[in-house]
């Protein structure tokens, strides 16, 4: 089967193909080939990136609390409110000048790496355990975050994006 649109563009190029313009016509089809495929994954990667960013943003926005969501502290049924609830309230007290932070800093290093946490044994997050724990409460060993942790109330693309910013900080 041929690629090209007619018989008369094949035999156009016939001269092409033939004898010592052989070499110069597979250069020209593997640079045309090439081309054609770095458009395509040019265009793959420029909308992934897109999406990319996007997630980030949005995960930076929770993470600050710009996006609320709804969350409780186990055992009661009352929603907090909003602007009590970011994660850098209690994550980044160092970032605002106290001595220590409540909680531990949310960083890809401290996500990933398997350390011992809360006097537990020793556990790392992915995407899906942060999401389950941001929920729950219990960790990927099935410890139990402080009482002060507040449970969220959260989607599956608002944790998607939460991790995209908190693995890549």
């Amino acid at each position: 089967m041929s690629v090209l649109p007619d018989e008369s563009a094949s035999a156009a190029l016939a001269p092409l193909r033939s004898g010592r313009n052989r070499g110069r016509y597979a250069q020209a089809a593997w640079l045309t080939a090439t081309l054609v495929l770095a458009g395509v994954i040019g265009r793959a990667a420029s909308s992934w990136n897109a999406t990319d960013q996007a997630d980030l943003n949005r995960g930076q926005r929770l993470y600050a609390g710009h996006e609320p969501v709804t969350a409780r502290i186990a055992g009661h049924r009352s929603v907090l409110p909003a602007s009590t609830t970011a994660c850098v309230h209690c994550h980044e007290q160092r970032a605002r000048g106290l001595e220590t932070d409540a909680a531990p800093p949310l960083t890809r290093q401290t996500l990933v790496q398997d350390i011992a946490r809360r006097g537990g044994p020793r556990v790392r997050y992915d995407r899906s355990a942060l999401c389950e724990t941001v929920r729950t409460g219990v960790d990927p060993n099935f410890v139990t975050l402080q009482r002060a942790m507040p449970r969220y109330v959260v989607s599956d693309a608002q944790c998607k994006a939460l991790w995209d910013y908190l693995s890549k900080r």
